[in-house]
Formats: structure tokens, C-alpha cells, sequence
């Protein structure tokens, strides 16, 4: 008895004295990695992080960007860390008669930061070219803006498609010197996200200064 809790306490010794890169580590978010346009992997590449939406995987969100045979890039497509029917998802979200009508701001916050660590990470890790893009669609919109408003100096452009910035998210003052373009694309005809709502984030925080 006393032998295996010598043995407890030497391994709790051991862990505390990992460093705290090496602890957090398992804390990235799952992800794959493609590089298109038959460019070498171990050269330096610009980076673009795509974020899927609800229900969709880093697999599903691929066919959009594989087919780019003359466009050299690494692309990242991290995978949202709760599962959705046969996907991910990256927030917890009320959908009524195809209406959103609650969303987890704790939640989307979450994901946002882990989104940064792991852009951090990789950035570290990879042979990249500038800042990463980072872009996404419906609840991966989401977390573009997101991303790009409260992490502005880890990217060096944003796309949000589909997407949104939560009320409770909005910068609240102007852009500061680092701020990241922002070119969001929205479908008119969305019924779920509406086009409109989208269109006054934008005006809104070009207003505010946002190369927005």
C-alpha cells in the first residue's frame, strides 16, 4: 500500500513538472491539414484556417478547397469539439421552424479561443507565409468574426460566410492598429441567419473603424 502511493506521488511530481505547453497541448482542437495546389508541405505556405458549420466536419468542409489545383496553401480545418448528428458542432444553439432563437455566447466564446490557440500553435509549428486567414461558414462564420475582433493580431484577414457577431461580442470602441479585414459573404435569400442582420454588423463596424 505504501509502495503504490509512493508511486502516485512520483508521478503527480512528474506531471507538475512538465512544462505547461506540454500540459496544454492535449487541449488543441482536432484537426486536418491539406495543401493544395501540389505545393510541397514543407514549404513556406500561406495558411487559411476554415471552420465548418453546424453538423459538419473538417471531411464534409474540405470538397471546398481540394479542388484548388493552381492555389499553393495550407489549409487547416479544425473540427468543432461537440458532436452533431453526424458531424460537430461548435456551440450549442435553439433552432425554431428554421429560426435561431438562442445561442450559447459562453460557448462561441470557448471556441474562439481555442480557435486562437490552435492558430498560435500552428503558426509555431508549420512553415507559414504572413498571418493566417481565417474563414468559415454558418456557426464557423460566427467564430470568423469573432476571431478577427477579439484576436485581430493573430490574422491577417478574415471571411465569414453565413455567419454573425453576437451583440454581446461587439468591440466595444474603435479598431485598434492591428485590426484584421473583414469581408463577409451572405446569401440574401438566407432564412436561418438573415442577410439583413449580417449587413448591420458590417456597417456597424466599418463605423467604428474596422476595415470592415
Amino acid at each position: 500500500m505504501r509502495q503504490r502511493q509512493s508511486i502516485i506521488a512520483l508521478l503527480l511530481l512528474v506531471l507538475l513538472a512538465l512544462p505547461a505547453p506540454c500540459r496544454g497541448e492535449e487541449r488543441l482542437l482536432v484537426y486536418e491539414e491539406v495543401v493544395t495546389g501540389g505545393a510541397d508541405p514543407a514549404t513556406p505556405l500561406p495558411m487559411l484556417i476554415a471552420i465548418h458549420g453546424l453538423g459538419g466536419s473538417p471531411g464534409t468542409f474540405q470538397r471546398l478547397f481540394t479542388a484548388w489545383s493552381d492555389v499553393p496553401a495550407r489549409v487547416i480545418f479544425p473540427r468543432g469539439p461537440a458532436a452533431s448528428g453526424r458531424g460537430w458542432s461548435w456551440f450549442a444553439t435553439e433552432i425554431r421552424h428554421g429560426t435561431v432563437v438562442k445561442v450559447s455566447v459562453e460557448d462561441i466564446r470557448s471556441s474562439a479561443a481555442r480557435i486562437a490557440a490552435l492558430t498560435e500553435h500552428l503558426v509555431r509549428t508549420r512553415p507559414v507565409v504572413g498571418k493566417p486567414v481565417v474563414t468559415g461558414f454558418s456557426q464557423g462564420g460566427v467564430l470568423a468574426f469573432v476571431v478577427a475582433v477579439l484576436s485581430p493580431e493573430l490574422v491577417s484577414g478574415a471571411i465569414p460566410m453565413g455567419g454573425w457577431l453576437p451583440p454581446e461580442l461587439r468591440p466595444a470602441g474603435p479598431a485598434g492598429s492591428g485590426r484584421a479585414p473583414i469581408r463577409a459573404l451572405h446569401g440574401a435569400a438566407d432564412s436561418l441567419v438573415p442577410y439583413l442582420r449580417t449587413k448591420e454588423i458590417v456597417e456597424a463596424l466599418a463605423a467604428a473603424g474596422w476595415d470592415a
